[in-house]
């Protein structure tokens, strides 16, 4: 049984988990309004610069001439102002992000809008994922591919507007993350997985055969949705068959060498 302070110290991480994402609101030159899910990644290196980055998938953020995120405020101390929150909106939305050459995955550097809050009286609340999170050699010879994992995000743009909080899914490796599912770098997740959800982290939280600090390993993040085709009669052509397309986590090292500060 785990003692109070041990549920405390979860409840902690867990809020501070879903606080590692940021809904997405973008406007198509087609007219069209999406919502999705985008997370925060600080990249380290050894001379001591950082580079502050919001990660998402590339289709969600392609083509769009507008977009906004939702951020939450944070107090002088850095802790989060839950509820208060602003949106950032940007023109030219698409142009702002470096696209992955070979995967549905790019990302934004976060640091100018910090420093324009900043200048501006505004603190806002972004725990970010690291390096590392990223799971080790030794974490992923480990996994048997019947881990439990999490996903913050904003499925069908659901979300607790309220406190500017996504939902949480949960459910369990579908495929090992230790194996590249059909010769890509990606294993599949045995939960729903929506529209909206993409960009969502996936990750481990404390699992025995190991994890990141404070008990957390970013496997990956969710990019598709598996689809069960439907009788041509049906309106519906297809439903969700709960399996959803996660792009391994180490796809985000492949970024590290273009953004150097």
């Amino acid at each position: 049984m785990k003692t109070t302070a041990e549920k405390g110290a979860m409840l902690g991480l867990v809020d501070r988990l879903r606080h590692t994402t940021v809904r997405l609101e973008c406007r198509k030159t087609s007219g069209e309004c999406v919502t999705g899910t985008a997370f925060f990644f600080t990249y380290r290196w050894e001379d001591g610069q950082v580079a502050p980055m919001v990660v998402t998938c590339s289709h969600v953020i392609r083509d769009a001439c507008q977009g906004a995120f939702v951020l939450t405020r944070a107090d002088e101390q850095g802790d989060p102002l839950t509820g208060w929150c602003e949106r950032v909106v940007f023109d030219r939305f698409a142009s702002f992000w470096r696209p992955h050459a070979c995967f549905d995955i790019s990302i934004m550097p976060f640091a100018p809008i910090l420093q324009y809050a900043a200048g501006h009286g505004l603190r806002f609340y972004t725990p970010a994922f690291e390096e590392n999170n990223l799971p080790t050699p030794p974490i992923l010879a480990a996994l048997t591919g019947l881990e439990s994992v999490l996903m913050p995000g904003y499925p069908d743009g659901i979300w607790d507007e309220m406190n500017n909080l996504p939902v949480l899914r949960r459910g369990f490796a579908a495929t090992s993350p230790n194996r590249n599912y059909a010769g890509r770098p990606d294993f599949l997740i045995d939960c729903a997985c929506f529209p909206g959800a993409s960009g969502s982290p996936v990750v481990m939280v404390g699992e025995p055969a190991g994890a990141g600090p404070e008990g957390v390993t970013l496997l990956g993040v969710l990019y598709a949705g598996m689809l069960h085709p439907l009788d041509e009669s049906c309106p519906a052509r297809a439903i969700p068959n709960n399996l959803g397309l996660v792009l391994k986590s180490e796809s985000l090292q492949t970024f590290k060498a273009l953004i150097r500060p």
